[in-house]
């Protein structure tokens, strides 16, 4: 939200310029919301289904309707943060072959959801932008006499690369074992089984406070969640650039 106020100031007296800026960052936290949190929990499900419990109705479960893994504390964070979270997985872990080993299996895959989101999108961007040969993604603010491909270019690259940033920061998130988080659900296995059940009935409350928690803290520029969600993905993103760069070079 910091980074879309930001940009957002400096399209004041440019209409086109800002619509699509907000068509942009709305675009990708929709995208976030309505496709990743459901991919997110349909490959938690099968692992968890894989590892020994079984659901009776499977149908109920594995889907990749929005509404199964809507989260309206994941959700705001996503749109105020920019990193979320999606509706926790019940999980009958006495049904698991081995508990713990088998929690972290599962709540590793759901992280291992959002870095393929990460991957998928920062592949998508480094070669629409490596056909770019006038740097328009790059340019700081767009003039107001652009013609409308240029918008349409700039708006399409600005949803992948904030689909791309929201990626990285709920992987980073959510390695934090703290409920609702992925990681949340390691934690169930050491605490007392009154914490556990005061956790598993004020899902809501808890999320509330983790939100404000991560907007007050190390969801901020330069918190260390954005800090070490750079230092992980920046070599990344380079790596890719570069070979799409030079793949796009023999085509143009």
């Amino acid at each position: 939200m910091y980074e879309l106020v930001k940009d957002a100031a400096l399209y004041m007296n440019n209409i086109p310029g800002f619509i699509t800026l907000i068509a942009g960052h709305l675009a990708a936290m929709l995208i976030f919301v309505l496709v990743v949190f459901p991919l997110h929990n349909y490959i938690k499900y099968m692992v968890i289904e894989k590892c020994g419990d079984k659901k009776r109705h499977p149908e109920d479960y594995l889907t990749m309707k929005p509404s199964a893994s809507f989260h309206w504390m994941g959700a705001i964070s996503v749109f105020v943060l920019q990193m979320g979270f999606s509706f926790p997985i019940y999980q009958r872990r006495d049904r698991y072959y081995s508990p713990v080993l088998y929690t972290i299996y599962v709540a590793l895959s759901g992280i291992g959801v959002y870095l393929g989101s990460f991957f998928a999108s920062l592949l998508l961007l480094s070669f629409v932008d490596a056909f770019d040969p006038q740097g328009i993604f790059n340019l700081e603010v767009l003039p107001v006499n652009a013609p409308v491909g240029h918008y349409i270019y700039y708006g399409i690259t600005l949803m992948l690369y904030v689909v791309m940033k929201i990626s990285i920061y709920s992987a980073v998130i959510n390695l934090i074992p703290l409920v609702p988080l992925d990681m949340g659900d390691v934690l169930y296995q050491f605490l007392p089984l009154q914490w556990s059940d005061f956790f598993r009935n004020n899902q809501m409350a808890v999320s509330a406070v983790i939100v404000a928690v991560l907007f007050l803290s190390i969801g901020q520029p330069g918190g260390f969640v954005r800090d070490i969600s750079t230092v992980i993905s920046e070599p990344v993103i380079n790596g890719f650039y570069f070979v799409a760069e030079k793949i796009a070079s023999l085509f143009i």
